[in-house]
């Protein structure tokens, strides 16, 4: 299950809810703190209204979008995909080093190089029933 995708013209709440505090997610409250900071165990917040753990902070999620500066004014409204390549890939939910907790909501995409590594980027296993 994706993330969700964003529409035209709303901006999409968080994948909580319109509001977040520290107990719901993952995210920098404070950046004196980075250093003492990291990633939690999954599961250690309560889940979304699809069930879904970490989904809001913690790490960035990899997708298999591709960066288009131009591509979301213009793509498709559902679940845009971006470009069919590129040289940037799409990574979203926001992580435990961001402070800006508008890069915590689901549609929000950051975009980074293909060889991007850091402790804060990671990617979400799905299992089917």
């Amino acid at each position: 299950m994706g993330k969700g995708g964003a529409r035209r013209h709303r901006r999409p709440p968080l994948s909580v809810g319109n509001d977040i505090d520290s107990s719901r997610g993952n995210f920098l409250t404070d950046p004196a703190t980075k250093p003492q900071r990291g990633t939690r165990p999954t599961g250690t917040y309560p889940p979304n209204a699809y069930g879904l753990y970490d989904v809001c902070g913690n790490v960035w999620e990899w997708v298999a979008d591709w960066y288009g500066p131009d591509y979301y004014g213009v793509g498709d409204m559902r679940d845009p995909r971006g470009p069919e390549s590129g040289s940037m890939r799409i990574v979203r939910g926001g992580s435990w080093v961001n402070d800006d907790v508008a890069m915590l909501r689901c549609a929000y995409r950051h975009r980074v190089p293909i060889d991007t590594y850091a402790y804060s980027v990671g990617f979400r296993i799905v299992c089917a029933p």
